[in-house]
């Protein structure tokens, strides 16, 4: 059985504990956004650039155009699978 306990607070205190609750959260999750995009089955846009030897902007050109696939968003991070990457990479060999 849970006991209810009620204790007074200040209205500051209690705003500050809401504020490190939310930003260890926030820490918790980017956390663990790293440690998924370690993916080995996606190339990070700055691998991608080198493959390819083009820019960012360049990317996300190819990308409109459908030269190469659409990226997969992680947060504010911008991923490709491997595997279309390197098709695409296998095509362009192919045709020149």
């Amino acid at each position: 059985m849970q006991k209810t306990v009620l204790i007074s607070v200040e209205i500051n205190e209690l705003k500050s504990f809401i504020k490190d609750a939310v930003a260890s959260s926030m820490k918790e999750e980017q956390i663990s956004l790293i440690q998924s995009s370690t993916d080995p089955k996606l190339l990070s846009r700055e691998e991608v650039m080198e493959l390819f030897g083009i820019t960012a902007p360049t990317i996300r050109e190819w990308s409109k155009k459908g030269i190469l696939p659409k990226p997969i968003r992680r947060g504010r991070r911008v991923y490709f699978l491997k595997d279309e990457i390197y098709k695409v990479l296998k095509d362009r060999k192919n045709a020149s």
